[in-house]
């Protein structure tokens, strides 16, 4: 009897988070430079098992934030590009790992300074160098900011 109630309590849990989710969205700023735009910015995203590139129509910004599932653990793998026309001004790749019951927000943006300056939360960043045709300060790279929070039970900022 003791051994089947174990059991029971085993596959409850393990019902428990199977449910549980990971995610990861996706934001993009051209922070008041002239010469980037969403329309020739990309990013492709794998968790391991499935990946997908984000462009043009489907593009996120800061008003229009979407979210993707990802698996509850391994490694999310990202690559982006922002171009103007035929020329890539930057392009890199993060890597962050997964995690259940987590949401990565991963934001893109020039700037000439410290990026987490106004971020609140902020897990870690990146900095891409920037074509010097598209900048706006010769001080301009392109960055990457990463922050994450619990799914069912966020900190609130």
């Amino acid at each position: 009897m003791t051994s089947l109630r174990t059991l029971l309590i085993a596959a409850l849990a393990m019902s428990g988070c199977s449910r549980e989710k990971a995610q990861v969205s996706f934001e993009f700023s051209t922070n008041g430079n002239p010469h980037l735009g969403p329309e020739e910015f990309s990013v492709e995203f794998s968790d391991g098992v499935g990946s997908r590139v984000l462009t043009g129509p489907e593009l996120f910004t800061v008003d229009d934030r979407r979210v993707f599932e990802t698996r509850r653990s391994g490694t999310l793998r990202i690559h982006f590009e922002a171009r103007v026309g035929q020329v890539t001004a930057s392009e890199g790749d993060l890597e962050l790992p997964l995690r259940s019951d987590w949401r990565w927000g991963v934001t893109f943006f020039p700037d000439s300074a410290d990026p987490t300056r106004y971020c609140f939360g902020c897990m870690g960043y990146k900095g891409f160098a920037l074509d010097s045709a598209y900048r706006v300060s010769p001080a301009d790279s392109f960055y990457s900011i990463w922050s994450g929070n619990s799914i069912r039970n966020p900190v609130v900022y």
